[in-house]
């Protein structure tokens, strides 16, 4: 049976946000600034091409004393958490190694602060009595089963790869996702707080989306590659390459890559579209839609077929699911046709550009993706049951590939397929540890239907939508494998679990009411 955490103070929760519309708007505000101040030290660093250190300082200096001054830091930090979670800006500790595929250096990125401060207010509920325990769920240790096996083993030179600083990257990154999930699981134990941290999560979402929206305007990146921004010659390249005997310009926002942009997008889009269609507060609803609308364009601007494909179908799970809700049916059923009318009309505004990309596609990049799973493949047969190791790819690949290193100006690319990627490094045995792991989260939000509060059936539905998502996009993707991405997946994953805890504490309390 599940501890129920006890009733704490108003002034030690997170809840008071909800009701005192002072302290919202102050932090708020605080957020809001950031936001300014970011964006001022990112175009002050454009122009001088030399200001990341100087941007990282002043993000260290200004973080605690907005947090402070927002009047409620902890869930600051929350709000500053879900807002970071796309971005790539990080400071290096060390050697950083030109690859992908993978963790390729030791980093603080710009999310582990808040990730930090999070986990020290976790531990002073925990020493002080006002949490009676850490909720830890078991399917974190499928994840440090594989850190331990396949990270740990190859530092130890018990797998077959050779590259053991690459696996000792991947199993610091293991560990600060592991970190992140756990935090967020703890830190969403109410449904006021999981709507906060949907909220910011959709605020993030519109900041990329209007980043992505300005670069299309422009025409070309801004040149913030240090904030995660596409760099400029990729950009080209994708220009180029895309639809045949066309020119077309493909916005990343700050996520690196135009396809990891959509895919995150996709992830993330349906826990913004089912929130618009429950919430009721004015300043919510209007929060939510034109993060909503703004995202959805962006996505269409990112010209990722796969992200397309994946938002399809978590889209129309999250529409099948709430509408076979009870209680939810009408509020679906009407905000979904509002929905439709604005999906036809954004449509019909790029129906020329979609149709090139579906149609006009070139053929290298599908061509490059079966060469990249036939070199996988004769990688996978020599170490077929545990693989190379983690992180190992890249390194190991020159050896068994079709096309020489040198036509790839010696920047071997990682197979386009998650599962083979998981294969050739964990083997057959370690990429059904993967699968286990995957599916147990899917189940545990299917498991979720039944619970009794609708905006935490709507998150869970959202959630189990993005799932879905990751799945369809890791057949042409590595994007799980890209820090961004991952803290995404993790931080999703996270809001089914801690759904989870709560129905089960509601149903814990209910059979003690009945018992008594």
């Amino acid at each position: 049976m599940l501890p129920v955490r006890p009733t704490v103070p108003r002034w030690a929760t997170l809840e008071h946000w909800a009701a005192d519309t002072r302290s919202l708007f102050t932090s708020v505000g605080a957020v809001g600034f950031v936001v300014a101040l970011g964006c001022l030290v990112a175009f002050a660093a454009a122009a001088a091409n030399s200001l990341r250190p100087a941007a990282g300082l002043v993000a260290a200096m200004a973080f605690p004393v907005l947090a402070f001054g927002s009047g409620n830091p902890r869930l600051f930090c929350l709000w500053a958490l879900m807002f970071a979670l796309p971005f790539d800006f990080s400071v290096y500790i060390g050697p950083v190694s030109d690859r992908a595929g993978g963790e390729r250096a030791l980093r603080l990125e710009m999310s582990d602060p808040m990730i930090l401060a999070l986990f020290a207010f976790q531990a002073r509920d925990l020493l002080t009595g006002r949490w009676p325990g850490l909720r830890v769920p078991k399917v974190i240790l499928i994840w440090l089963l594989i850190m331990l096996v396949w990270g740990v083993g190859t530092l130890a030179g018990l797998l077959a790869g050779h590259f053991r600083f690459a696996a000792g990257y991947e199993v610091v990154r293991m560990l600060k996702v592991a970190l992140l999930f756990v935090v967020l699981v703890n830190e969403l134990d109410t449904p006021s707080r999981m709507l906060h941290a949907a909220m910011a999560l959709a605020l993030s979402v519109l900041f990329q989306a209007g980043v992505g929206l300005a670069q299309y305007i422009h025409g070309q990146p801004f040149g913030l590659e240090f904030l995660g921004e596409v760099g400029a010659k990729t950009a080209e390249d994708l220009a180029s390459f895309s639809v045949r005997d066309a020119r077309v310009f493909r916005i990343s926002g700050f996520v690196l890559h135009p396809n990891l942009f959509g895919i995150f997008l996709a992830a993330c889009l349906p826990l913004v579209l089912a929130c618009l269609m429950i919430m009721r507060g004015l300043a919510a609803r209007l929060l939510f839609g034109v993060a909503g609308a703004a995202g959805f364009v962006a996505l269409i601007l990112t010209q990722s077929r796969s992200a397309w494909v994946a938002f399809a179908g978590a889209s129309g799970i999250v529409l099948l699911l709430m509408v076979m809700h009870r209680r939810l049916f009408r509020l679906s059923i009407s905000t979904a046709a509002v929905g439709g009318v604005a999906l036809a009309i954004a449509i019909g505004a790029f129906h020329e550009p979609i149709m090139k990309r579906l149609f006009d596609s070139q053929d290298a990049a599908a061509i490059g993706r079966e060469e990249f799973k036939d070199d996988a493949r004769r990688l996978i047969d020599d170490s077929y049951m545990m693989g190379w190791g983690l992180n190992q790819y890249v390194q190991e690949l020159p050896p068994y590939m079709k096309t020489s290193a040198r036509s790839y100006s010696y920047w071997i690319p990682p197979v386009h397929n998650i599962y083979y990627l998981w294969w050739a490094e964990t083997g057959l045995i370690g990429l059904a540890v993967h699968l286990v792991m995957w599916i147990s989260i899917a189940l545990m939000a299917v498991r979720n239907l039944r619970v009794r509060d609708e905006l935490l059936f709507t998150v869970n539905v959202a959630c189990l939508a993005a799932m879905v998502a990751f799945a369809v996009d890791g057949f042409l993707s590595f994007s799980l494998r890209v820090n961004p991405i991952s803290r995404t997946y993790w931080v999703l994953a996270a809001m089914i679990y801690a759904t989870y805890y709560w129905r089960r504490q509601q149903e814990t309390q209910h059979q003690r009411q009945g018992a008594a």
